[in-house]
């Protein structure tokens, strides 16, 4: 019965910890590039990396999360500090 009651604690605290660090998938990309990649419609992302993006987190498990940069500094900002962006989009090609 102990075996049973530690399992259950055990397996209660690895979910809510895993619950409490679901991890953001950061992207950064432009908006004033505009459409049709990413741009702003009443105060909401669109576009079709903005889909692209929500499709590959779903896959993931992960929530998306827009890091605004200058277009021509994301491949730096990407290649610099992996904390700050995972993927660098914007109609970005490398």
């Amino acid at each position: 019965m102990r075996f049973w009651i530690v399992l259950l604690v055990f397996a209660s605290l690895i979910t809510g910890s895993l619950h409490a660090q679901e991890k953001k998938f950061k992207w950064g990309g432009d908006r004033e590039g505009g459409g049709p990649f990413i741009y702003e419609d009443n105060g909401t992302d669109v576009g079709f990396e903005v889909e692209l993006v929500e499709y590959i987190c779903k896959k993931l498990g992960r929530t998306p999360e827009f890091v605004q940069n200058d277009w021509d500094t994301l491949r730096d900002v990407l290649n610099r500090d992996k904390t700050t962006i995972d993927v660098a989009l914007n109609g970005y090609e490398y």
